[in-house]
């Protein structure tokens, strides 16, 4: 998993500097194009993904629940529509603060949508439209972050 250090190390250039492109803000503090695109065709290669929870330890602004809503792109996919408002609802009607990012995965490939360096950026994951591959997957996996999954059971995984 690459650090913003191996970034800006593999590109030549500091972390300030890494830091200040990784956040859009090139442009504001006169860094160059070719710098620019050069630190970030090296986060392409290393397959850099920001990490969302140092971020927010680092940001002022009080800690707002980043959840992943994992769903399975296949017939069922009519049916997220349902499921997005159904939450939506509970969350209005219990006046929380969360922000929810959907994540579409092949069915009976979700550990593939699940590497850690995208799951470090969510405080916690739902899983919907899972076959019992991808139970199997989660299962055997060692995530730091819960996971409900949707009308289906684990002995491992919560569930509703």
């Amino acid at each position: 998993m690459a650090t913003l250090k191996d970034v800006a190390r593999t590109a030549g250039v500091s972390v300030t500097t890494a830091s200040i492109v990784a956040n859009g803000k090139a442009a504001e503090n006169r860094i160059t194009d070719s710098t620019v695109q050069r630190v970030l065709a090296v986060m392409d290669e290393l397959h850099y993904v920001p990490n969302h929870s140092a971020r927010l330890l680092r940001s002022q602004a009080p800690h707002r629940p980043y959840i992943g809503f994992f769903w399975a792109y296949d017939t069922r996919v009519n049916m997220l529509g349902i499921r997005l408002a159904q939450l939506q609802r509970t969350i209005q009607e219990q006046e929380l603060d969360i922000e929810i990012s959907v994540q579409f995965f092949r069915r009976g490939r979700i550990a593939d949508a699940l590497s850690p360096a995208s799951v470090r950026r969510f405080d916690g994951i739902i899983a919907g439209a899972t076959a019992e591959e991808d139970i199997r997957q989660l299962e055997a996996l060692t995530l730091s972050v819960p996971i409900v999954l949707l009308n289906r059971s684990s002995e491992k995984l919560s569930t509703v």
